[in-house]
């Protein structure tokens, strides 16, 4: 199983030492604007789907479910 695991271990070490140790701070950086500007999209998007919501005016009715014979019965 070495054969395998050794070529492997050794690519994931170069890769590592070649890209990510050169560039430093910068991927997390980029990450965390990414996430940033991905919040703060989506906190509009909820607003825009918070406004939609409330302009609806739907009544709430619950649902009775009672248990009858080992039968689920719902009821309005």
């Amino acid at each position: 199983m070495n054969w395998l695991l050794y070529p492997i271990r050794d690519f994931l070490k170069w890769l590592f030492e070649n890209t990510l140790e050169p560039l430093g701070n910068t991927p997390n950086t980029i990450f965390f604007f990414v996430f940033l500007s991905g919040g703060i999209y989506w906190m509009f998007v909820q607003n825009k789907l918070n406004k939609k919501a409330t302009t609806y005016d739907v009544t709430y009715t619950p649902l009775a479910i009672e248990l009858k014979d080992n039968f689920l019965s719902f009821e309005n």
